[in-house]
């Protein structure tokens, strides 16, 4: 049986390239007196294909990436929703 999925896709490895901007500059502009340098690009490297992101986590990224290109991004830069057609077995369709 084929149904359609919702999906949520992570964009920022396809923007940082767009940009030219690589995860460890990404990481610079994130450090702050929260957190090091090194456990933000640790934190990105994690963040290459997420199951889940927290809100303080998009908004770094966010303004990190306004300091380092001076433009205004939104969530829509990072995330993009889809909708796919997904194949499910029978039992599973009927739960």
């Amino acid at each position: 049986m084929m149904t359609i999925m919702p999906f949520v896709k992570w964009r920022l490895e396809a923007l940082l390239a767009e940009l030219s901007i690589s995860r460890y500059e990404l990481a610079h502009a994130m450090a702050n007196e929260r957190s090091s340098e090194k456990s933000r690009l640790t934190q990105l490297y994690r963040l290459k294909d997420p199951k889940n992101v927290s809100l303080q986590t998009l908004a770094d990224i966010l303004s990190a990436l306004h300091d380092l290109t001076g433009q205004q991004f939104t969530t829509n830069d990072l995330l993009e929703y889809t909708r796919e057609q997904a194949a499910l077995f029978e039992s599973e369709a009927q739960k």
